[in-house]
């Protein structure tokens, strides 16, 4: 399965249930600051964070980043108190790269078929004995997954945020700040119809403010532990027509997480 970007639809979130802290409310998983998570207001519980689009939608993916629990489950209904349920995906059963009590990490459900209408989808995590159950952020869309994966490989790094200089005498000024993960991605052989009615409109979408989130291969797998980046684009968002129905995409993000 190819490589995708994903940029979260609007949503609204809300609690279905209780067991949420009063400082880490349900809120907080829909911006983008990291540090400030969804948590159980107890160890070892189950929380449910509702979400509302306003409409019913179609969706094929979905994520979450930085959780700390046992086990993830995804509903849809019609109904905003999941009285029914007709569609659910258990996360942990198919995906590997799904939370665990040792840390935070990231759970991922992407589909080839668009599921819905759905207005209403929930997200339920279960905590584990002596850990409260956490999220940092929620993520629905659709996916943008070329016919043809990026090329290989990946560029991996690091971006640091902080500066170094000298001084006039030359004593060496340093200024420490935090160091980001850096990726970049470069798609060589899309079709006009996928530059054209996808890849072009999502980064007229985003530009350099909105972050997406990249997922370097959806396939469930131990040995594939840092799959999921999610951050801002950086640099000047281009489409490079390089032949008769050959584009090329090229991508840099600064990771939140």
């Amino acid at each position: 399965m190819n490589g995708f970007l994903l940029r979260s639809l609007s949503f609204t979130p809300y609690a279905v249930g209780s067991g949420f802290a009063a400082a880490n409310p349900v809120g907080n998983c829909v911006n983008d600051f990291m540090g400030m998570v969804t948590r159980a207001d107890v160890a070892d519980t189950t929380i449910q964070i509702g979400a509302d689009f306003g409409a019913p939608v179609l969706l094929d993916s979905f994520a979450a980043l930085n959780v700390v629990g046992l086990s993830v489950t995804l509903f849809a209904s019609t109904a905003s108190d999941f009285a029914t349920t007709p569609f659910s995906a258990d996360l942990t059963a198919a995906n590997t790269d799904t939370p665990t009590a040792q840390g935070r990490r990231h759970a991922l459900w992407a589909v080839d078929s668009l599921v819905g209408p759905y207005r209403y989808w929930m997200f339920r995590l279960q905590g584990s004995p002596g850990v409260k159950a956490e999220v940092a952020r929620l993520l629905f869309g659709q996916k943008l997954q070329p016919g043809r994966n990026f090329s290989f490989g990946a560029a991996r790094g690091v971006n640091d945020l902080g500066s170094t200089d000298f001084a006039p005498r030359g004593a060496f000024l340093r200024r420490k700040a935090a160091k980001r993960r850096h990726l970049g991605l470069s798609w060589g052989y899309l079709t006009e119809i996928e530059a054209e009615q996808a890849a072009l409109p999502l980064l007229e979408a985003v530009g350099n403010t909105e972050p997406l989130l990249a997922v370097l291969d959806p396939a469930a797998d131990a040995e594939r532990s840092r799959r999921l980046y999610y951050g801002p684009l950086q640099g000047n968002l281009a489409l490079n027509w390089r032949g008769r129905d050959r584009w090329e995409k090229r991508i840099q993000m600064v990771s939140l997480v």
